[in-house]
């Protein structure tokens, strides 16, 4: 729980990055682990990150846990919410709910962050919600190192381009070496092995080359990197995923490799 100095500062913190659009609203009703209803009125949803879901009628043990989590410590206290500063992509969800990020108002515990940090969500920042990124791969790496929640459990362990082969139409955390670099049809491709046939790869529009570089990261020099991404996984000649945001590939050394 963080402390009133702390809070002030996540504060500040996340001020720089959003707007603070609501400084007191009261959470009147806990949907499921991502959706809010405050003041009885609005609907709310958390994005930047993803909570492993089962079925629409049976979400699952992480879907009920993270409902709970989200119940035990938001509903009936009062939030702040803060939301993008772009006024034309990221205030709502597909659903046409409002998209933001909550701290309870008196203590500043937020709930994205604290989510992750518990191994109920995993961090999944989009090409609409990327500004916390590093924010939640630090409270990631907290919960992979302390094997809590589904940190424990073997089906969302990080995988690799071999490990990756049996796995379909799921949210998905890859890392390995890129080996090869190629780009086609406006498309730059991150393969992960010799044969592009079969082997693991990340496609990513050439038209994100400018958010590269903003981020640092020449995506065309990837080539002999050690990477992890995440996003959805799907057979497509090998394991492919297509990213949509720099904050969605980590550069990591070989230290930070992850080892079961």
């Amino acid at each position: 729980m963080a402390g009133i100095g702390q809070a002030s500062e996540l504060d500040a913190q996340l001020k720089e990055k959003f707007r603070l659009t609501k400084p007191k609203a009261r959470v009147t009703q806990v949907i499921d682990g991502q959706t809010l209803v405050i003041n009885n009125t609005e609907t709310l949803h958390l994005p930047a990150i993803y909570i492993p879901w089962e079925f629409d009628r049976d979400p699952g043990q992480y879907g009920k846990r993270a409902k709970d989590f989200v119940d035990e410590h938001f509903n009936d206290k009062f939030i702040r919410i803060y939301q993008s500063r772009n006024k034309d992509r990221g205030l709502l969800n597909a659903l046409g709910h409002s998209a933001g990020y909550i701290t309870r108002a008196d203590d500043g515990f937020f709930a994205q962050v604290e989510m992750v940090k518990a191994g109920i969500a995993f961090a999944y920042p989009t090409q609409t919600h990327f500004e916390i990124a590093e924010m939640l791969y630090e409270a990631e790496a907290e919960a992979r190192s302390e094997k809590r929640g589904f940190w424990a459990d073997d089906e969302w362990q990080i995988m690799n381009e071999v490990t990756a082969m049996e796995a379909d139409n799921r949210f998905a955390i890859i890392e390995g070496k890129v080996k090869k670099v190629a780009s086609r049809n406006n498309i730059i491709y991150l393969n992960f092995g010799d044969n592009w046939r079969d082997d693991m790869t990340v496609a990513v529009s050439s038209s994100l080359r400018r958010e590269f570089s903003k981020a640092d990261m020449n995506i065309m020099q990837l080539g002999g990197q050690k990477i992890r991404t995440r996003g959805w996984i799907r057979q497509y000649n090998g394991p492919f995923m297509e990213v949509f945001h720099p904050s969605q590939i980590q550069v990591i050394e070989e230290n930070d490799l992850y080892e079961e």
